[in-house]
């Protein structure tokens, strides 16, 4: 299907219009959609942290789309499967960029809206070389929380919805909708704050950082955070553990797999990775759960490789012969 998409050249605020074939308007069933925060990255390596009020230079710079969501669909797509972002970015040269990176990767962005007048979110990163740790600042700009009509779920179905578990986004009526609708519910839940309470109690799998689960808890064994963590509906819980690699929980396995061995630039894009890499895993029926954890812990470390939280994902091919080593 021949479509027209805006390009941007973010640096000098160029924008123009292409003709391109691609499938910003999906047909069939979905892997899986998403909806959540569509910010745009600055990533800069430098040798290390800046001290307050220190200048010093970026050893090399990137810029491009980023977010969980986002980048966890670009993932789904990358491997081979379909997938769809709901957001909200603003008619700036970022948002146009934000919708071009999306679809250059396959993306359906039928439920990406525009609003006009109002700026794209953007997320500054400072990454240190060698230890690729990063820090973050995030400008949440001035678009609206993103929400989803009743139609466009009817007129997108999915084995999969991803969701920030985000208080303040109000997800509670998209994940009841898609649930409602056969959606299978994954949650995404980074940072030490109570999720939203509806998409927690719909879930039906937690993907959730490591130190969320001790904040919850208080637990540092994550054995003994999942078993508290666990609820009726769920059928997996799974923990990124960063460089440890990843847990994985449900009532019949209780599973660690270390993260594999790669070359290491910028973790900034692991866990998301890992997300996309999942989701793409549990459509997989043949798959044990052991296979869906190897296979997703291997594209969160191959995800390390480059700067930049989409600097470096991973084809099928490569994460098929991480697991296979």
């Amino acid at each position: 299907m021949s479509v027209w998409v805006m390009t941007a050249d973010v640096q000098h605020g160029d924008a123009v219009w292409r003709e391109m074939n691609s499938d910003t308007i999906s047909t069939g069933r979905l892997t899986a959609w998403g909806i959540g925060i569509c910010p745009f990255d600055f990533a800069h390596q430098v040798e290390r942290t800046p001290r307050a009020g220190e200048k010093i230079d970026a050893l090399q710079s990137t810029r491009g789309g980023g977010g969980p969501v986002p980048t966890a669909m670009a993932v789904i797509a990358k491997l081979g499967g379909r997938s769809a972002v709901v957001g909200v970015v603003g008619d700036d040269p970022m948002g146009v960029a934000i919708r071009d990176d999306l679809v250059q990767y396959g993306v359906d962005i039928s439920g990406l809206r525009v609003e006009p007048g109002a700026q794209s979110a953007m997320a500054s990163l400072i990454v240190e070389k060698g230890t690729g740790q990063r820090t973050a600042i995030f400008d949440h700009g001035t678009v609206s929380n993103p929400t989803v009509s009743e139609e466009w779920i009817e007129a997108h179905p999915a084995r999969y919805m991803l969701t920030d578990a985000r208080t303040e986004l109000g997800m509670g009526d998209a994940v009841r909708s898609a649930k409602q609708r056969g959606c299978e519910i994954v949650l995404d839940i980074g940072s030490p704050r109570e999720p939203d309470p509806a998409a927690w109690e719909a879930a039906d799998h937690l993907v959730m950082a490591a130190g969320f689960a001790r904040w919850k808890t208080g637990h540092g064994d994550p054995e003994g955070a999942a078993r508290q963590l666990w609820h009726d509906g769920l059928k997996s819980l799974v923990m990124t553990l960063g460089s440890k690699g990843a847990y994985l929980y449900t009532p019949d396995i209780s599973l660690f797999h270390p993260a594999f061995n790669v070359e290491l630039t910028d973790v900034t894009g692991a866990g998301d990775t890992f997300h996309g890499a999942y989701i793409y895993a549990l459509s997989q029926d043949e798959w044990s759960w052991v296979e869906r954890v190897r296979f997703a812990t291997a594209a969160g470390s191959l995800a390390c490789r480059g700067l930049g939280v989409r600097g470096s994902l991973p084809t099928l091919e490569e994460v098929e012969t991480l697991v296979n080593q």
